[in-house]
């Protein structure tokens, strides 16, 4: 199963719009919607670092999830740690990136990988 399809399920209890590299910005009907939290999956490396015999034995695969919420995001950000952790899902880093004025969104980050063998 994908690094991808891992988060999407480990978050789904959460009832959270999930979107990979694009922002949620029109439903399934096609009408605009501004949600008030979402997350945003942004691929980075898929590599491989341990081969044997020529052959990849091992492949990890890191994104960027980008936390968007309006209000105290703190509780979403403690919630996505543990259904990810829970997951087996490691977090390299979190951090908080700023307060989008224009849009009344706190962004924040978490950095994850997963390993498959």
């Amino acid at each position: 199963m994908s690094l991808n399809s891992r988060i999407i399920k480990a978050l789904e209890p959460m009832k959270l719009k999930v979107t990979v590299s694009e922002y949620p910005v029109n439903d399934e009907e096609g009408k605009p919607q501004q949600p008030d939290t979402f997350l945003v999956i942004i691929p980075g490396t898929d590599d491989f670092p341990v081969c044997a015999d020529d052959r990849p034995i091992v492949e990890t695969e890191e994104v960027e999830l980008a936390l968007y919420c309006k209000g105290n995001y703190l509780k979403m950000r403690d919630e996505i740690t543990t259904r990810l952790l829970d997951a087996d899902i490691t977090i390299t880093s979190r951090k908080y990136m700023e307060f989008e004025k224009e849009t009344k969104y706190h962004h924040y980050i978490f950095e994850v990988m997963g390993i498959s063998e």
